[in-house]
């Protein structure tokens, strides 16, 4: 019994010791962020659901589903997440606003859940209707079509990574190029002095001449690229 009794205080104070490394580990591995997540998937799906009953057709449920969709995209169910945002986009896309943010930032989103989840295709077909609405109602020089064209431009890359057919492939990173040095030239005309944003774009573009084995293209494009990058460094250490 004694030594059974002395057995037990062991295991526990080896427990004890151990425990909050192994708490301190799962908070660097994100485990608080989750269960956030988790905290708000339950919210936000009453909200909704209250809502879809007491406001059906509101923007502030097409706002509530958003938000929705972004919580179930951040813990990757986005079969669910694309149920959300497909719904904004199918109740707004005849939408009579002038500009209608709810559906532009529905037809985002589904871009990007699409992206991730590896459906390229229809991510691509997202961001096109996105680029094609924003062209026809905003300013030629307005930054939304940086990122609309950023956006369109890396899904392509992807959709031409994922390609077998080599004519395919290289006509989507042509494709892809295009929007990213379109992007490029619009960036740098709101900033003439160069951007992180800029050097992010143009990062990019580099792996695009990489995946074509153009290796003077890629190494200039990267070189161009850290050097934007690097400003905001440089901008962290002014006074």
């Amino acid at each position: 019994m004694v030594r059974l009794a002395f057995f037990l205080v062991l295991i526990t104070v080896v427990m004890m010791a151990i425990l909050p490394r192994r708490m301190s580990t799962l908070t660097d591995f994100g485990q608080p962020y989750a269960a956030l997540q988790q905290e708000n998937y339950f919210r936000e799906l009453k909200e909704v659901n209250r809502l879809k009953v007491a406001a059906p057709g509101h923007p502030d449920l097409y706002k509530a589903m958003l938000t929705f969709g972004n919580t179930l995209w951040s813990l990757k169910r986005y079969a669910e997440a694309d149920q959300q945002f497909s719904g904004v986009w199918e109740a707004r896309v005849k939408s009579n606003e002038a500009y209608d943010q709810l559906f532009v930032d529905a037809c985002i989103n589904l871009g990007g859940v699409r992206r991730d989840s590896a459906a390229f295709e229809n991510a691509v077909a997202c961001y096109k209707t996105v680029l094609e609405y924003d062209t026809k109602r905003l300013p030629p020089n307005d930054a939304r079509l940086v990122r609309d064209r950023t956006n369109l431009g890396v899904v392509l890359y992807l959709q031409g990574k994922s390609e077998g057919n080599k004519v395919k492939r290289d006509a989507l990173f042509a494709e892809s190029m295009q929007h990213l040095k379109s992007a490029i030239t619009l960036q740098h005309t709101l900033v003439p002095a160069g951007s992180v944003r800029e050097g992010n774009i143009g990062q990019s573009l580099a792996y695009v001449y990489k995946s074509m084995d153009d290796k003077d293209s890629y190494n200039r494009e990267l070189n161009a690229a850290r050097i934007m990058q690097s400003l905001q460094k440089r901008s962290t250490k002014e006074p």
